[in-house]
């Protein structure tokens, strides 16, 4: 892997266009490789990001620390818009950045579906115009509409992700990819939906279907198939069944989905 130290840094011409004489870059190196930002640490502590090509104030900072990642301590980005219950926009240097939430999705707010407004209100009133979060990001960086993908915490250190989910406000989405968080936010989403929370009892057809769901399941077909995953026959348990034990792929889970093959509760088990 590529490695840079600091003193070749001026000639990295993807995130610097140059170095201000008095930075300060005692022994660190970079790791620049598949990087999409550059965090700075100023003398005072506070760090801050950008994104290629740098602004030319970057170089009036007196810098005493790169990385490409930023740690968990890193600082802060001002809010400047909640767009809906899963998506913001801050504010990185004076460039205005769409932040989607990781593995959350809340209903549309346009056009309107069950409980999106609902969403929509609570983000806004934890996050008002100008209050400041912390961004963390997993594996995937941006979404194809360019979006920054992150973990958002607000200032009393809990994860938005995390509230939305136990408020009842949001399912967990797509997960397949993200490492960190993944089980945290899955013990989140059913805690909600045990406690019947938000949009687990406030959308009509969201209950209907899972009641007939659970109707179905409760009678297997005369082929032994379990009516919980209608588009292909998996017997239902017992024995217990995971994704392993099956050769079917993407397959269509109503719940009560016995054998817990769509654990993000998207509807769709056993991704390829």
């Amino acid at each position: 892997m590529k490695r840079l130290t600091l003193a070749l840094l001026a000639a990295v011409c993807l995130f610097v266009a140059a170095v201000d004489a008095r930075a300060s870059a005692p022994g660190l190196t970079l790791d620049l490789e598949g990087a999409r930002s550059l965090w700075v640490q100023d003398e005072d502590g506070e760090w801050y990001a950008y994104f290629p090509p740098a602004p030319d104030f970057v170089n009036e900072r007196f810098i005493e620390r790169w990385v490409v990642e930023p740690p968990s301590t890193t600082g802060t980005v001002p809010v400047a818009w909640v767009v809906d219950g899963d998506t913001i926009d801050v504010t990185i240097w004076d460039e205005t950045r769409r932040v989607r939430l990781l593995l959350v999705d809340t209903p549309e707010v346009r056009p309107t579906e069950c409980y999106g407004p609902e969403a929509s209100e609570y983000v806004s009133s934890l996050l008002p115009e100008g209050s400041e979060v912390r961004l963390e990001r997993d594996v995937t960086d941006t979404d194809a509409f360019g979006r920054l993908l992150r973990y958002v915490y607000l200032p009393d250190g809990r994860m938005l992700n995390e509230l939305l989910l136990e408020g009842g406000y949001a399912t967990v989405f797509d997960t397949r990819d993200e490492e960190q968080h993944e089980q945290r936010l899955l013990d989140a989403q059913t805690r909600a939906r045990a406690a019947s929370a938000g949009l687990w009892t406030a959308c009509e057809t969201e209950n209907e279907s899972e009641a007939d769901a659970d109707a179905a399941s409760d009678e297997s077909s005369e082929d032994g198939c379990d009516a919980a995953y209608p588009d292909v026959c998996i017997p239902p348990p017992p024995p217990d069944l995971n994704c392993a034990d099956i050769e079917h792929r993407d397959i269509r889970v109503l719940p009560p989905d016995p054998h817990e093959l769509d654990r993000d509760g998207d509807g769709v088990g056993c991704r390829s």
